[in-house]
């Protein structure tokens, strides 16, 4: 290899050879195919690999037959989808007899990950293939009598011994579901021969060591992929075998190594996501905010009122003022009147101006809103539903549309939804949609794409786009409660990067009714504390921001400012969930992960007399501790951060320097 750290790739006669200073991996190529021979952690000296697999690596959904007569590799650096970092990809041509392989790597200097794919299979997706799948995830043990040949992503043997195997399955559809993320884990007793699971994100953790292996299938979830394979970990004896190209462009598998165990694991993930989609201030991160949250709907959707709006979010320090459905011309399903005619996912055929600004709510087009924002120092954000009749067949003018869009009114923000996903043309011709946009706008342009309803990417489709639009929730419905919202939130941080998460935080002073003498109701927050819950993510002001009251906007807006000016370095790199699981009575919060420098803390304080708590920071280096927002006191005593806060309820936000 090349200088440490560095990526690089070559093809030593029948040895491949992939990795960096952090990771190296090596496959044989024979008869067979290719076959994993070695996967290193190179900082933690730990070799993976514990023998020879009897299964090859990138092996379509047809396999063949015929011995391996020749094999090229070609190197490109290429910037991640136009948003991510530049990586190394890799791509190595095997030819047996008339058949020819191609299999893609990726590596990056600095990131402790490799990702591998089969870029496209060999034979046509059948309509058989093509069925929608139920929607979630399934896992559960095989006891099958052998691992095939077939659709093989990666294989490679492992030492089960003090290792133990976790499985997280991610849940979208989240107008349907608030439990989001359940994980799963295995001793690999030699005992339990077989276990066969579905999902996205697996990991391996040697225990003596603390090393680990995480392994990443960047694909929809299981329940909206095409064809739905029944399968796509599977552990057989010795042997690890991941699978499921899918029908056309293949899934791209990621192996990321790491040492510290779960705060490792974190760490390591969010930085791989880092690394596709690379962190722009002003671009991601951002405040947004959205008036569907106070259940109008589109019914107040009209110049004035978006004025008032911009107006009222400067006072706040929004980032971008998202404007709902409503503001075009043609009617959804979801309008105040719910007529009988609106429409959820065909709209080019009901009207070809449907995406013209409604007339006579906007008499000058979008002209003035976006002059307004620019003069505000604010973007313009949109919502916006791709047609989804006849597989996406509109596709082409919907990226169209977007682009005019973007360029007329410098809209650089998309909110995507109403997205329904029922084949892998479908799911195909979406995916490009989305990535057209983004390279003819430059990457000016990303998406907070909807996932709570319908059969939609989910959690790892399309991480390089943009932030995820996690949930809608209301105080109407009593669905809204901060330490919900908080619990979702430090559940997905585990695994995905807070800025992929558009969290919401809404005005508590609606419908208090509603929640009766409840403790934990929505109200008993101080303002401050319900946007230092979503502040780590990317903050969503789900509410009329004109019509909150006066006080509750002017404590938000403080901690605002103080936000921003430490915005940067909070979100540039990793950021720990840590204490326990939020639920009202439990100590928690958000660490950013620095070995060496300052890092911010925020912490809750639940309900309950302590009013004090600490956390072991692993670092010696650190002495003092400046307070940013909250009410109390903290300090650094031998490594540990003490943090006492006077109120029930209530947060800190510190710099510990």
């Amino acid at each position: 290899m090349s200088s440490p750290g560095s990526a690089a790739a070559r093809l030593d006669g029948d040895l491949l050879v992939i990795g960096n200073g952090l990771v190296e991996r090596r496959w044989r190529i024979t008869e067979r195919g290719l076959l994993a021979s070695s996967l290193r952690d190179v900082r933690a000296g730990r070799e993976w690999v514990a023998g020879e697999p009897a299964v090859a690596s990138l092996v379509s959904r047809w396999p063949g037959s015929a011995p391996v007569v020749a094999a090229e590799l070609t190197t490109e650096p290429v910037a991640w989808y136009g948003v991510g970092v530049e990586f190394l990809l890799a791509t190595l041509t095997i030819r047996q007899g008339d058949r020819v392989t191609v299999g893609r790597f990726a590596i990056a200097d600095g990131v402790a990950a490799i990702g591998m794919q089969l870029p496209a299979p060999e034979a046509p997706v059948t309509d058989a293939e093509t069925a929608a799948p139920a929607a979630g995830g399934v896992e559960g043990n095989s006891g099958g009598s052998g691992p095939g040949p077939d659709d093989v992503i990666d294989a490679f043997m492992i030492n089960r011994r003090h290792t133990r195997l976790g499985a997280v399955e991610f849940v979208a559809q989240t107008d349907h579901h608030a439990n989001l993320v359940h994980t799963r884990s295995w001793s690999l007793h030699p005992s339990e021969r077989a276990i066969a699971l579905r999902g996205n994100l697996w990991h391996l953790d040697h225990r003596p060591t603390g090393a680990g292996l995480a392994i990443l299938k960047v694909a929809p979830d299981p329940g909206a992929r095409f064809p739905a394979g029944p399968v796509d970990l599977e552990l057989a004896g010795d042997q690890l075998i991941t699978r499921g190209h899918g029908g056309g462009p293949g899934a791209w598998q990621w192996i990321t190594t790491y040492v510290g165990g779960a705060v490792g694991r974190t760490a390591a993930l969010q930085e791989l996501q880092l690394a596709w989609r690379r962190h722009v201030p002003g671009r991601d991160g951002t405040l947004a905010s959205n008036t569907w949250g106070d259940r109008s709907q589109d019914a107040r959707m009209n110049e004035a009122f978006v004025l008032a709006e911009i107006a009222a979010a400067r006072e706040l320090g929004v980032d971008v003022v998202q404007l709902d459905d409503g503001w075009q011309s043609g009617v959804t399903a979801n309008a105040w009147n719910r007529p009988q005619d609106g429409s959820w996912g065909e709209y080019w055929a009901i009207d070809p101006n449907f995406w013209a600004p409604r007339q006579p709510g906007f008499p000058y087009g979008l002209a003035p809103v976006a002059e307004a924002c620019r003069d505000a120092g604010l973007q313009l954000g949109l919502w916006y539903s791709p047609d989804s009749s006849g597989e996406f067949s509109h596709a082409e003018r919907d990226v169209d549309q977007l682009v005019a869009l973007a360029e007329a009114h410098d809209v650089r923000q998309f909110k995507i939804d109403g997205v329904l996903l029922t084949s892998h043309r479908a799911q195909q011709r979406f995916t490009r949609l989305l990535d057209a946009v983004v390279e003819r706008t430059a990457g000016r342009v990303s998406f907070d794409s909807d996932v709570t309803a319908q059969v939609r990417l989910g959690y790892w489709g399309a991480p390089h786009l943009g932030p995820l639009f996690v949930e809608n929730r209301y105080t109407d419905w009593g669905s809204y409660w901060p330490h919900e919202t908080l619990r979702t939130l430090w559940l997905l941080s585990h695994h995905i990067h807070p800025t992929r998460l558009r969290m919401e935080f809404l005005n508590p002073y609606r419908n208090v009714d509603t929640y009766g003498d409840d403790p934990l109701a929505p109200v008993r927050y101080r303002p401050a504390t319900l946007f230092a819950m979503v502040m780590v993510a990317s903050p969503l002001a789900w509410f009329e921001v004109s019509n909150a009251p006066a006080e509750f906007r002017a404590e938000v807006a403080e901690l605002v400012e103080v936000w921003k000016e430490h915005r940067a370095a909070l979100q540039a790199g990793p950021i720990l969930p840590i204490g326990e699981e939020p639920d009202g009575w439990t100590w928690s919060g958000f660490l950013s992960h620095r070995d060496t420098g300052p890092v911010h803390a925020i912490v809750f304080r639940p309900l309950g007399e302590n009013d004090t708590w600490s956390l072991d920071l692993g670092r010696t280096d650190v002495s003092s501790v400046r307070w940013l927002s909250g009410h109390g006191r903290a300090r650094v005593v031998d490594g540990r951060l003490e943090v006492q806060i006077d109120e029930e309820l209530g947060h800190a936000f510190v710099l510990i320097e």
